[in-house]
């Protein structure tokens, strides 16, 4: 009677049998808790898509539209354009467009044979910036900008700063996509460039006497901005896989700095007189160039 109750596999063969039944549901909790992981990414990829396409068609259409309604707002100067072309020569501005069209176009290419969705989303703004940046230029060599002195006796060139209210938010924009600030933090950064570049046509638009209140707001939104800016990367900083990425990030860091502080040096200068008001002009064209190039080569 024992022999026919007794395990016709032994029971070593028995014991091990039992000991892996327990194993198959944590296998499949693993491969569940697995597809979770990889559908909330997927949620979230979708969702910077989402924003990231919606910033891109928001920002061109409003772009197009200031640059089109200038002419029926500011009224041009051609004493301002001859002089515009005296202080540099028409050629600086086609070999500028020319240089943010290539640009314009490797980013595009990158955006097609990047692998992964953040540098694809990278790429694709990057060459938004470069885009309405060759446009602006192209307004300039055409012929199409409106040209103009400001109440200081400076040129003033309203499309330019419609590109700069375009593009620099969408540098902090991009700068987003490989940070951990929250969407508030950064939709307060854009909110306060975009301040820095409107307050700073005001102030070009009236006398010193009251440029002094719109020159020190654009001052302290253009600090807060940088100080944003610095977070932002320092967040990408701790993200970074490698030196070569460390790298870049510090030199972005560090290259932004520099150049948009020359931004306002280039301000300043253009409204100095007659002595050193001509070195405005070429000083800005080289800060508008070296602030995206550099920006776009870095952070890809």
């Amino acid at each position: 009677m024992e022999n026919s109750k007794a395990s016709p596999v032994g029971p070593d063969v028995a014991k091990l049998s039992a000991e892996k039944r327990p194993a198959q549901p944590y296998q499949e909790l693993h491969a569940t808790e697995e597809r979770k992981d990889m559908l909330l990414e997927r949620e979230e990829i979708g969702i910077a898509w989402k924003a990231t396409l919606s910033w891109s068609i928001f920002l061109l259409s409003w772009y197009f539209l200031l640059q089109t309604s200038l002419k029926h707002v500011v009224s041009p100067d051609e004493l301002a354009r001859e002089t515009l072309f005296a202080q540099v020569p028409l050629y600086v501005y086609m070999y500028s467009q020319a240089a943010f069209f290539t640009a314009t176009i490797l980013n595009l290419i990158s955006f097609i044979f990047e692998d992964t969705a953040e540098k694809k989303q990278l790429a694709l703004l990057s060459a938004i910036i470069k885009g309405i940046s060759c446009h602006c230029d192209h307004l300039i060599v055409t012929g199409q900008a409106v040209v103009k002195f400001d109440r200081h006796g400076a040129l003033l060139l309203p499309s330019r700063y419609v590109q700069w209210s375009c593009s620099t938010p969408t540098m902090i924009f991009t700068l987003s996509r490989i940070s951990d600030l929250s969407g508030t933090e950064v939709a307060l950064a854009m909110l306060a460039d975009w301040l820095m570049v409107v307050a700073g046509y005001v102030a070009a638009e009236m006398p010193w006497y009251l440029a002094v209140f719109p020159a020190f707001v654009s001052f302290a939104a253009f600090a807060y901005v940088l100080h944003e800016l610095r977070r932002m990367i320092y967040s990408a900083l701790k993200e970074a896989n490698t030196n070569h990425a460390k790298a870049c990030l510090n030199f972005t860091l560090w290259s932004t700095v520099v150049v948009w502080n020359l931004f306002w040096v280039a301000w300043i200068v253009a409204r100095c007189g007659e002595r050193l008001g001509p070195l405005g002009e070429p000083l800005t064209i080289f800060c508008n160039f070296a602030a995206k190039v550099i920006f776009s080569s870095t952070i890809m």
